[in-house]
């Protein structure tokens, strides 16, 4: 089982494009809607409205020649330095405090 940490440790997957296409590998597919499930989450909270649009600048951002071509390289872009995060659960310790739980 993948823990929201251990996501980390592969930003880059073979899973290109922000439709998580089928021609993926299954375990890639997979780390990459954790990734963009992660960015939701952590970035918005448990509004619906706001976890879609968390999620569509992800997706924007995948698209976009700028930023990384995989979900989980644009979620995590920036992770190793101690600033420039993306998204700041990456770089806050938010992944080690606390993961979703299905109530949220």
């Amino acid at each position: 089982m993948r823990t929201l940490r251990s996501l980390r440790r592969h930003p880059r997957t073979r899973c290109c494009g922000p439709a998580l296409s089928l021609r993926c590998d299954p375990d890639d597919r997979a780390r990459a809607s954790d990734c963009l499930a992660a960015a939701s989450y952590y970035e918005a909270g448990s509004q619906a409205a706001d976890q879609r649009a968390a999620a569509q600048v992800v997706l924007n951002r995948v698209r976009h020649a700028a930023f990384p071509a995989t979900v989980c390289g644009v979620v995590f872009a920036g992770s190793e330095r101690a600033t420039g995060c993306q998204f700041t659960f990456t770089c806050d310790g938010s992944l080690a405090r606390r993961a979703p739980s299905p109530q949220d």
